[in-house]
């Protein structure tokens, strides 16, 4: 009987799973596969660059220093190949890329394109996701447990749709707040207020010292990204900024992110992310205390039409009313 039972189990699971293939997993898999990183050369091969305008490179031009009146051109918002989600869709540039890029290099994309600024940029910020911090550096060693190497697999190799499977994931997280009706609008809801931590990645939550292993790996990369900015810091010619973007989720897929830009040399030896702490006046805070001597940051929130009013909101996290300590 018991046989039985199962076997009917398993019918019914493989009678799911093939309806549900041609119900919607043909369609999701062909529309990832015309975006996917192994399509690039194809659609590139399509494209006729001689009816696309090309602006001549322009050297940089050094201004005379004019607190009052001088314009900058830079970015404060930059992915390499270490953001996960740049990673997931094919990108490959480094951060060294990356500051090439912005000097004024040209760089020739997955796809083979070319790819160059009209003019350098002036200053430029690598945001990173600091939640990332370590995970590449874990993947790249060679003890890995097939557990850790399975997961490094998905989030090492260029597939839409393991980004798709991520964003569904999160879509499906469901705010609370018919559960709150006497909340005001615009305060975090009970499952966002818990900062995550280290363990959540499955790499660094499984086998004995993981989680320190991961702060550790976490620590390095950061350093590696604060040399590299100050290698690269040129004043009066070209500014870097070491840099990361600090990336909670939200329920329904939102977002709550900040990219940290710091100036000065004595930066913190770690960079706070929503592993760490779930909220932007914990960030505040720890940023306080660990940004001292030579040190400034300023936070950049981003797709703030995505925070649902948070980003705009009277309230704190917990509903009570900015005061001068938040």
């Amino acid at each position: 009987m018991i046989r039985k039972i199962f076997l009917g189990a398993i019918g019914l699971i493989a009678v799911a799973a093939i309806v549900g293939w041609f119900t919607f997993g043909q369609s999701t898999y062909k529309r990832m596969q015309r975006v996917g990183a192994d399509n690039l050369a194809a659609d590139y091969a399509l494209q006729d660059d001689s009816r696309v305008p090309k602006p001549e490179p322009q050297p940089r031009v050094i201004q005379t220093r004019n607190s009052l009146n001088n314009v900058y051109w830079g970015d404060t918002h930059v992915h390499t190949h270490e953001s996960f989600d740049a990673k997931l869709m094919g990108t490959t540039v480094t951060v060294e890329d990356a500051y090439r890029f912005a000097k004024g290099e040209a760089l020739l994309s997955t796809g083979g394109e070319t790819m160059q600024l009209a003019r350098p940029l002036d200053f430029v910020a690598i945001t990173d996701h600091a939640e990332g911090f370590g995970v590449s550096t874990r993947c790249d060693e060679t003890d890995l447990t097939w557990f850790e190497s399975i997961n490094c697999y998905l989030l090492e190799t260029p597939n839409p749709m393991a980004f798709l499977l991520l964003r569904t994931i999160v879509s499906f997280t469901k705010s609370d707040v018919e559960k709150n009706p006497d909340a005001p609008a615009g305060v975090y809801q009970p499952e966002v207020r818990t900062a995550k931590g280290r363990d959540s990645w499955p790499i660094c939550g499984r086998g004995e010292g993981g989680v320190l292993r991961c702060e550790q790996d976490a620590r390095s990369d950061w350093a590696r990204y604060i040399a590299l900015a100050d290698a690269e810091n040129d004043p009066g010619t070209f500014t870097t900024f070491a840099a990361y973007e600090y990336s909670p989720t939200l329920p329904d897929a939102g977002k709550m992110h900040r990219n940290i830009l710091f100036n000065g040399s004595d930066l913190p030896e770690f960079a706070i992310s929503s592993l760490e702490v779930s909220n932007a006046i914990d960030l505040w805070r720890g940023l306080e205390e660990t940004c001292t001597g030579k040190c400034d940051f300023l936070t950049i929130p981003h797709n703030m039409n995505k925070s649902w009013g948070l980003a705009y909101s009277r309230y704190t996290y917990d509903g009570g009313e900015y005061g001068e300590d938040e």
